[in-house]
């Protein structure tokens, strides 16, 4: 048994047909440090067994455990490639991942007004040039709040205020 086997067996447990990293993460990847550097264990396995990994490519692993660094599952790809695959499961974008966006950015500090104001807006009869004197924005900005093109709700359900 090489010494990177060892390695990643001494920082690895069994779940199901993975072998799930328990050791360092690096940006959410399984990570370490062996002879003093720094490295991803995905790269270093692989590379082990099949040699440099080509420019351009990186390593994807195949099944749905974040941190597995079960050689089986470990597959050749593209970023291109894994945009793909995690756009067609909804990981990339659609209206999960933007009600997870306006939800961080409507928790900011820099954000103008709260989701209450956003309703009175919305439910009010007074003209746009009123409402942006009173809350301090633009007449183009209260007009896109009221077309739910900004602010929109997503209160427990990502498809909510979605027109």
């Amino acid at each position: 048994m090489s010494k990177l086997n060892e390695y990643v067996d001494a920082r690895s447990t069994e779940d199901g047909d993975c072998l799930r990293w328990t050791g360092t993460v690096y940006n959410g990847h399984p990570g370490g440090t062996i002879d003093g550097k720094k490295v991803l264990i995905r790269r270093e396995l692989y590379e082990a067994k099949h040699g440099p990994i080509p420019k351009g490519r990186v390593i994807r692993c195949t099944c749905t455990t974040p941190l597995c660094v079960e050689e089986e599952h470990f597959q050749l790809s593209t970023y291109k490639a894994i945009a793909k695959a995690c756009g067609a499961l909804g990981l990339m974008s659609g209206p999960v991942r933007s009600a997870r966006i306006a939800a961080t950015k409507r928790a900011s500090t820099q954000a103008k007004i709260t989701q209450e104001a956003a309703r009175a807006i919305r439910s009010s009869d007074e003209t746009g040039a009123v409402l942006a004197k009173r809350h301090n924005l633009s007449e183009a900005t209260i007009s896109k709040i009221r077309n739910h093109q900004v602010r929109r709700e997503f209160a427990g359900n990502p498809w909510a205020g979605l027109v």
